[in-house]
C-alpha cells in the first residue's frame, strides 16, 4: 500500500470514529444525501437535541474532494474515491458499520 494510500486510511478510520460517535448521539448515521457535511452542519428538518459539529468543515482526501458515505444492503462506508474520480480502480474504502441480515426477505423466506 502507497504512502498516501496509508494517510488516506488513517483519515477514514479517523472519519469512523466521529460517525460512531455522531450516531451515539444523534441514534443514526447521516444519509448519504446529507454525507459528511452532518458532521459540520445540523441536518436539515432533523429534531437532534444533543447534535454538535464534530468538524469544522467537511473532512477532504489528499486531491481536495469531499470523503463521501455509501450505504448498501451490507454496509455502510466511508470513502475516497480516488485521485481518478471517474473510476473506481483507486477508491480507498473502510466499513463503517455492517448491515444486519434481515430474516425471511433475503433468506427467500
Amino acid at each position: 500500500m502507497a504512502a498516501e494510500d496509508v494517510k488516506t486510511l488513517t483519515e477514514l478510520k479517523i472519519i469512523k470514529k466521529s460517525l460512531i460517535d455522531f450516531k451515539k448521539v444523534t441514534g443514526r448515521y447521516p444519509t448519504p444525501e446529507e454525507g459528511l457535511r452532518a458532521l459540520v452542519e445540523k441536518p436539515r428538518n432533523s429534531n437532534f437535541r444533543n447534535w454538535v459539529p464534530i468538524y469544522g468543515r467537511t473532512p477532504q482526501d489528499k486531491w481536495g474532494n469531499d470523503y463521501l458515505i455509501g450505504r448498501s444492503r451490507k454496509a455502510l462506508v466511508v470513502y475516497s474515491r480516488g485521485e481518478n474520480i471517474s473510476s473506481s480502480e483507486d477508491d480507498i474504502i473502510l466499513v463503517v458499520e455492517k448491515m444486519p441480515k434481515r430474516s425471511g426477505v433475503e433468506n427467500g423466506k
